[in-house]
């Protein structure tokens, strides 16, 4: 499959405007750039051809395809200029010409008695996600590690979800990324004697997110981690832990795409020989190949309302809601298998057809780096960096597919309780007041 030079030039252009434009890594715009980068013209960038063997575009003539790189390259380079456009126009800057990274180091100044209760949240939910997982291994640590580190199919805790009838076991689970956040907070900005112990839970909640192949919360606590360090430190000290978080990041995904239903221990166990080379998801082939099956007529649309729907009500327990609307694989039908993720914009095309979906995908874009920008001055406040990374990772999720909005919602909500509530201390503290600080508006 040709590989179109231009998504190269939009890989590299995008981030380099964007953060010479607002001169911040924090700023929403720069944030928002990433995520969409990262899902779409990164893939083929980094394989040029598909790397899941269900793929298959072979048959698919060059005229066409050439097309479809055109029409995926226009829609890139006008949500870039349109979210920039938008991100200079509305603001998304701090007063008094602060980044980002200036910002959270201020607030921190009112922060420091509450970094290890932070920790502590983190640490707690780590434990509780390690109990809950050795209970379904009959209670034997032993055999837990060897599940953990074994086929990602054959751990007694696969297939819980949120909202499923192992309601507990998910809901921890959805919650277990913020606890990788809250570790890597406090392995940076805890008191030095805390720090160590910290920073080896923080590289414990890693390995497990390793071993257990999730790899977005993987990505979140790493970078997020590299963010802190930067924030932390100056001159060369913060590119150089910044630049391993990312190298990290690369690094993991590209293990855990090749070993991770094999699990941990056989990939230690392959020969020499083997060569661990980058991966990137498949979610623009597979957009490929939703365009050419929305112009082939070859399977009925989805209907919108019920895949919203699903989603956004997927959080509730079906142990409330027996009969709780569930999308299994006669939906998506010839568009895409139940387990595969074809981004926000191939799912607007599913749903609304090629042009109706490519607008409906272009607006969504903008609402979500709305939100974005409307949530970036919490960053002044103690503990708001969190949030505002949390709020990243859920736009992102949302990008990476809109089941992901009742997916991780729960985990959006808990950090949002958490900055309210710790908020409310800080300020009772250090002013006084009872108000609770609002959400920027």
């Amino acid at each position: 499959m040709p590989q179109p030079e231009a998504f190269l030039w939009i890989c590299i252009l995008c981030p380099l405007v964007s953060y010479l434009t607002f001169k911040d890594p924090l700023h929403p715009h720069f944030v928002f750039t990433l995520c969409w980068v990262y899902l779409l013209p990164l893939g083929p960038v980094v394989n040029p051809e598909p790397a899941d063997d269900l793929i298959s575009l072979a048959g698919c003539d060059g005229k066409t395809l050439s097309g479809i790189h055109d029409l995926a390259t226009l829609f890139m380079v006008a949500l870039f200029v349109a979210t920039w456009m938008l991100a200079r126009r509305s603001g998304g800057s701090l007063p008094g010409s602060m980044n980002g990274s200036d910002a959270v180091k201020k607030a921190l100044s009112g922060f420091s008695k509450w970094v290890a209760p932070t920790g502590a949240i983190g640490a707690a939910t780590l434990i509780v996600q390690i109990l809950l997982q050795i209970s379904k291994s009959a209670w034997s640590p032993t055999l837990w590690f060897n599940f953990l580190i074994g086929p990602r199919f054959e751990r007694p805790w696969a297939g819980t979800y949120i909202g499923g009838t192992e309601y507990i076991q998910s809901l921890v689970g959805n919650l277990f990324p913020m606890s990788g956040v809250l570790l890597g907070y406090a392995s940076i900005f805890g008191s030095r004697r805390m720090r160590p112990v910290f920073l080896i839970l923080w590289l414990f909640h890693l390995f497990m997110l390793v071993g257990d192949g999730s790899r977005t919360p993987m990505v979140l606590s790493l970078l997020s981690w590299g963010m802190f360090w930067w924030i932390s430190k100056n001159g060369w000290m913060r590119l150089t832990g910044a630049a391993a978080a990312v190298a990290g990041a690369v690094a993991l995904i590209s293990v855990m795409s090749q070993f991770r239903q094999e699990g941990i221990a056989r990939m230690a166990g392959a020969p020499k020989d083997s060569k661990v080379e980058y991966r990137q998801d498949d979610n623009y082939f597979r957009l490929v190949h939703v365009i050419l099956t929305d112009r082939d007529q070859t399977a009925p649309r989805w209907s919108a309302r019920t895949f919203v729907g699903a989603a956004v009500v997927n959080p509730i327990p079906r142990y409330f809601w027996p009969g709780k609307p569930l999308i299994e694989q006669n939906f998506y039908g010839d568009w895409k298998l139940f387990y595969v993720t074809i981004t926000f914009l191939g799912e607007c095309v599913a749903m609304f057809g090629e042009t109706l979906g490519l607008a409906a995908a272009f607006t969504m874009a903008l609402g979500l780096q709305q939100i974005l920008l409307k949530i970036f001055p919490v960053v002044r406040q103690p503990g708001g960096v969190i949030l505002y990374l949390a709020t990243g990772f859920y736009i992102y999720s949302i990008m990476r597919s809109i089941t992901n909005v009742g997916m991780n919602m729960i985990f959006f909500a808990s950090v949002v309780a958490f900055y309210l509530i710790l908020n409310r201390k800080v300020t009772r503290d250090s002013q006084g007041s009872r108000s609770i600080p609002s959400l920027p508006r």
